[in-house]
């Protein structure tokens, strides 16, 4: 986290990049890539000079490299630095019904292992998502037997509330029991993930 925080920090003109910014561009590098810049920024919803500063930042520290004219892809420097955030970062995607969780149409779900100690009230996981732009978060924790719970709302209140969500999210990811499942809600699908990643990337020390 430390290699990808320098480059954060890294003065000079353009976008204010955070963290999750980059954490999406090695996501995206490793799984569309070899990807071209302008994809890459349709992607991340950056302008020309935002994503060029991005990838030359991504370059100069040897995170990625070039594959001829196909695009960038990961070198193995970054692909060292993606593993260890996947280490606790499982499963990342959209979902479509969270929307009567949320009451957001875009939700990003981050699935997150071992740091279900340190969910607390979830303040400070509320506070990173809404510093870029999310409107949403909610924190849940796979208990086992088949059920997700909300440490502010109590154990029963999904299975109760919302069964239809429950049988959905526990048919789309593959829980141990102390996951946590950040979901953000957002008005865009690009908000909605910066959200998540920057909430997620709160909780976990890599």
């Amino acid at each position: 986290m430390e290699t990808l925080q320098k480059l954060v920090d890294r003065k000079g003109p353009g976008h204010l990049f955070r963290l999750a910014h980059f954490v999406l561009a090695l996501k995206a590098i490793k799984e569309k890539g070899p990807i071209g810049r302008y994809e890459l920024g349709r992607t991340l919803d950056l302008g020309g000079g935002s994503i060029r500063t991005l990838v030359n930042r991504l370059k100069d520290a040897s995170i990625i490299t070039v594959e001829g004219k196909k695009g960038h892809i990961l070198a193995e420097k970054g692909k060292k630095v993606l593993g260890k955030i996947e280490k606790n970062l499982i499963s990342f995607q959209n979902l479509v019904e969270a929307e009567e969780l949320t009451n957001k149409k875009f939700n990003l779900g981050c699935q997150v292992r071992d740091v279900s100690t340190k969910i607390g009230s979830g303040i400070n996981l509320r506070d990173a998502a809404i510093s870029v732009g999310a409107k949403s978060i909610t924190s849940l924790i796979y208990t086992g037997n088949n059920n997700l719970e909300i440490p502010t709302l109590g154990k029963d209140y999904l299975k109760n509330q919302h069964p239809t969500l429950l049988k959905y999210l526990l048919s789309n990811y593959a829980f141990q029991k102390d996951d946590v499942l950040v979901i953000c809600g957002a008005d865009s699908v690009i908000i909605a993930q910066l959200g998540a990643i920057t909430a997620v990337l709160s909780l976990i020390s890599v």
